[in-house]
């Protein structure tokens, strides 16, 4: 078990992998930064983490971690092999690459700092969610590990034996309730990642992330 560990982290493949699993996160927090400054609304693990984070005091990035780490402990539990070096990176990494850009780096671009109009804001949102869509899907075929808020629905399924899109969605349904119980405002985005999300992102990692990695497959 451990040889095939260390085979799977220090490999040619496994150092490639690796790469694009850092690289896939921090894009994702980038992309995500951008859709907040947007305002259309965010994929529903973020919008709960960004309504819960300021009644705790809390930036973004320390709240999500804290909410993955108590996450973490039941996954541990009940299904460990979901962990791996893309859970820690996912944990730790997207929600301060977050903070980091929306408090020092957008702050100073001046088009972003402006009263923006509904078109500009779609503008905005857009490419942010094509990069953060992608991005998913390449963390995602990496095989490195899933975030412990996406490993529990699978943990769901599999205790419950209920399909797990409906799982998955009612598992997302309850973030954004949450978000807009602690007065998150509620965005179009929202609305349509608790809907679309899983189906996206497949798509993505099948027509997109897949042709662009075919040197990912075992």
């Amino acid at each position: 078990m451990l040889k095939k560990l260390v085979v799977k982290y220090t490999s040619p493949q496994g150092l490639w992998r690796c790469f694009w699993v850092v690289f896939s996160n921090f894009m994702m927090g980038v992309s995500l930064s951008l859709m907040i400054i947007a305002d259309l609304g965010t994929e529903p693990c973020s919008f709960m983490n960004l309504g819960v984070a300021p009644k705790l005091h809390l930036s973004f990035g320390t709240w999500q971690f804290l909410m993955n780490v108590i996450m973490l402990g039941i996954v541990v539990i009940h299904h460990r092999e979901m962990i791996g070096l893309g859970s820690i990176v996912n944990m730790a990494l997207i929600g301060y690459v977050v903070d980091f850009f929306n408090a020092f780096i957008w702050p100073h671009v001046a088009f972003l700092n402006m009263e923006l109009t509904l078109i500009q804001r779609f503008l905005i949102l857009i490419p942010s969610l094509l990069v953060f869509l992608i991005s998913v899907s390449i963390y995602m075929i990496c095989e490195m590990g899933m975030s412990p808020y996406d490993a529990l629905p699978w943990i769901i399924t599999e205790k419950t034996k209920l399909p797990f899109r409906w799982v998955r969605m009612g598992w997302d349904l309850t973030a954004v309730l949450i978000g807009c119980a602690v007065g998150r405002k509620l965005g179009v985005l929202t609305v349509l990642m608790v809907l679309l999300l899983g189906p996206t992102v497949s798509w993505f990692e099948k027509h997109v992330a897949s042709r662009m990695f075919t040197d990912f497959g075992e």
